[in-house]
């Protein structure tokens, strides 16, 4: 089974019985939505399009899923859509899970299901609310992670001789494998409009695993931020790459920008923080997480024009236990979709929608009408002061690394076998 696309989201949590929420919330520059579930106790978000359409994955009710293989009730997760009211359950290929990772602006969804008996699962497009499974590279698993305005997907597919993931581009159903740095296994996590494909690949003798771009037919190594390993999880447009980077040492990791072959080091929230990008937009702005390298749980985070937001200081939630920790895509509108914690500790998929009309940074900082209520007292704080209380400097760009090796997955990897069940994380090893 494959891992599912973004970093920090955790395996399936035990379902309980429950109704879809759906509720917003307007607050500061960013009203908040809780998606909802499909029933049971979590669910995930993984992408959206310029409608504001949101994919990812939810619980469905305990004992509303069947085993088609057994005929038994049993607990399943479903790829799901949100699109201004209730949750969409996609359903599967007739096994018990499946996905939704990536959604393009004609509401064509990519993603993977399981087949009956959930041993093999197959990379997945839905169209009209019907699954249809892509070609495969002969192996027992793939999964799209990603898909463009041509209604182009890549992601990752087994082969029949090695059970390691290749990168791989689907053009209608016909699965392409796009090749590696020289080792054996490698992943595709988003394609552009002009065809441009990003993941990871390792390298030769599956030494290390490098942020890789695919394009006229070769890949290309991007390089570090002085260690060991990278990963590409986004590109948009205008060739913009956004991922993540272990630095110097190869203690921690911190989100990365790729720009005309000058790699940039984005920063975290603290000094000593590991972060990392999921989404990219076509104005530049970044979104992922950023948080603590001795545990405990990230903070959504958003990059835009040199500074470092918490996203969780720019909405409102009455429930003090609430915590936006992942933002795992951000559309061109500026409307992201996150990952979050309800007052009673079960994961929801949130929308964050903007609240003002001018988008960028220094217009926000300008803005200060926009109030945030800081302590839940009513009691409201200039929104220049709450940039200035949680928004760090980046970095300055830094030199390309030339060849760098190894990679280590600090935030958990392939073999967690909860990836992207848990945007898109560079793993360390194969399947």
């Amino acid at each position: 089974m494959p891992i599912i696309k973004q970093h920090m989201l955790p395996a399936l949590a035990s379902l309980a019985l429950g109704l879809a929420s759906h509720t917003a919330t307007a607050a500061g520059p960013y009203a908040l939505t809780d998606l909802g579930t499909l029933g049971g106790a979590v669910s995930t978000s993984y992408g959206l399009n310029n409608a504001g359409t949101v994919v990812g994955s939810s619980d469905v009710a305990r004992g509303s899923g069947s085993d088609t293989a057994s005929g038994t009730p049993s607990d399943t997760s479903h790829a799901t859509t949100w699109r201004g009211g209730a949750p969409r359950d996609l359903g599967t290929l007739g096994g018990k899970y499946s996905v939704a990772q990536d959604i393009n602006n004609a509401g064509v969804i990519a993603g993977w299901a399981g087949l009956p008996g959930d041993t093999v699962s197959r990379a997945t497009l839905w169209q009209g609310g019907t699954p249809t499974p892509l070609g495969t590279l002969g192996g027992s698993y793939a999964a799209a992670y990603g898909i463009n305005n041509r209604n182009q997907a890549v992601g990752v597919a087994s082969t029949a001789s090695d059970p390691a993931g290749r990168a791989t581009l689907w053009n209608g159903q016909r699965a392409q494998d796009l090749g590696t740095l020289g080792g054996t296994y490698g992943s595709a996590y988003d394609i552009n409009d002009r065809g441009r494909v990003v993941g990871y690949s390792s390298t030769a003798g599956n030494a290390a695993n490098h942020a890789t771009l695919w394009e006229g037919g070769r890949a290309i190594d991007l390089g570090t931020l002085g260690g060991k390993g990278s990963s590409a999880q986004a590109v948009n447009n205008a060739g913009l790459v956004a991922g993540s980077s272990d630095l110097a040492g190869d203690r921690t990791q911190h989100a990365t920008l790729w720009r005309n072959g000058v790699i940039t080091d984005l920063g975290a929230l603290s000094t000593d923080g590991i972060s990392g990008a999921l989404g990219i937009n076509a104005r530049g702005q970044v979104v992922g997480y950023s948080g603590s390298p001795f545990g405990g749980r990230p903070n959504a985070t958003l990059w835009e024009d040199g500074r470092i937001v918490d996203l969780n200081t720019l909405v409102k939630s009455s429930d003090p236990n609430f915590l936006l920790y992942q933002a795992s895509d951000i559309n061109d509108l500026g409307q992201i979709a996150a990952v979050g914690l309800t007052g009673d500790f079960q994961t929801h998929a949130y929308l964050l929608t903007p609240t003002f009309t001018t988008r960028g940074a220094d217009e926000l900082l300008a803005a200060t009408t926009l109030v945030k209520d800081v302590a839940g007292d009513g009691a409201g704080m200039p929104l220049d002061e709450v940039f200035a209380a949680n928004v760090s400097a980046v970095p300055e760009p830094a030199s390309l690394t030339l060849l760098a090796m190894g990679l280590l997955a600090l935030l958990g990897g392939r073999r967690s076998g909860n990836r992207r069940l848990a945007h898109r994380l560079a793993s360390v090893q194969p399947d």
